[in-house]
């Protein structure tokens, strides 16, 4: 088992409006040594709970969990009587820091509408990292999020994952989420464009890409004077091809058939699915 930072270890009983009242916790370098918490219910997720556990943690990584452990000498021991403890959740799919908390003006700020098709945009870059929402996931438990874009336009944006803690987008950047597809029945797409119509550019756009990204490879291997001009929806396609960049897939309010065809034309792609 892994930690996800020092602060996944314990979740501290936290009123909602102290959340919202306090930011998230500063980026802080990982603690020197062994951390031994005793005295919590330990909840290991694999395992049953261990009543008065001792957990020991170093360098960013749980050690060891059980009953009886013994602490290494010169552990910094934190007591944790009467408190629970598990891993930090990770939460897969969140729009939070796009739609924030208690702002419906910013309901819609995670689709870009402008054209159907988006790969190009990035979460990160609208990123509100002051968002009282993170304060209230962590309080919850939740230490690690992708943010992704919405489910409006048909490839929607790559996302983001990202930890609560910092104040700023540098301080929570963890790593690169996935690109994100929606399929969308016509009555609920502002193109209304019909589910095969929505294949067929999809279809139309990751060959684009192909042909792209064959151009940037025979430009790498010295067959091509000059490399494409850069197109930056299409290099996040390519990504996607190229499996560097896995794919999330929203089905939204449509039948099977539908579902199977998107599945159909993700797997000719040969593209990384990670969600449906």
């Amino acid at each position: 088992m892994t930690m996800l930072g020092l602060a996944t270890l314990a979740l501290a009983v936290a009123l909602p409006q102290q959340a919202v009242q306090h930011p998230l916790p500063p980026r802080t370098t990982q603690a020197s040594g062994v951390v031994a918490v005793v005295g919590a219910t330990l909840y290991p997720v694999t395992s049953p709970p261990i009543e008065r556990g001792v957990m020991l943690v170093e360098g960013g990584r749980i050690l060891a969990v059980g009953a009886d452990l013994a602490i290494p000498p010169g552990a910094d021991v934190l007591d944790f009587t009467g408190m629970s403890v598990m891993p930090g959740l990770v939460e897969s799919h969140s729009h939070m820091g796009l739609k924030q908390l208690y702002r419906p003006e910013t309901g819609s700020d995670n689709n870009e509408l402008s054209k159907p098709i988006n790969s190009e945009v990035r979460a990160i870059d609208g990123l509100a990292t002051q968002d009282p929402g993170f304060a209230l996931a962590l309080a919850a438990g939740i230490t690690t999020m992708q943010i992704t874009t919405g489910s409006r336009s048909f490839a929607s944006g790559q996302g983001v994952v990202v930890k609560l803690r910092g104040h700023s987008v540098d301080e929570m950047w963890f790593a690169e989420g996935g690109l994100k597809f929606a399929m969308r029945i016509q009555s609920r797409n502002q193109w209304r464009i019909p589910v095969p119509g929505i294949l067929v550019m999809l279809r139309e756009r990751l060959q684009e890409a192909q042909r792209y990204q064959a151009a940037t490879d025979a430009y790498a291997r010295g067959e091509r004077t000059n490399p494409p001009d850069w197109n930056p929806q299409l290099e996040a396609l390519g990504r996607a091809l190229s499996r560097e960049l896995p794919v999330g897939v929203h089905a939204h309010g449509v039948v099977i058939g539908e579902v199977l065809l998107l599945h159909r034309t993700i797997r000719k792609g040969d593209l990384a699915k990670t969600g449906g």
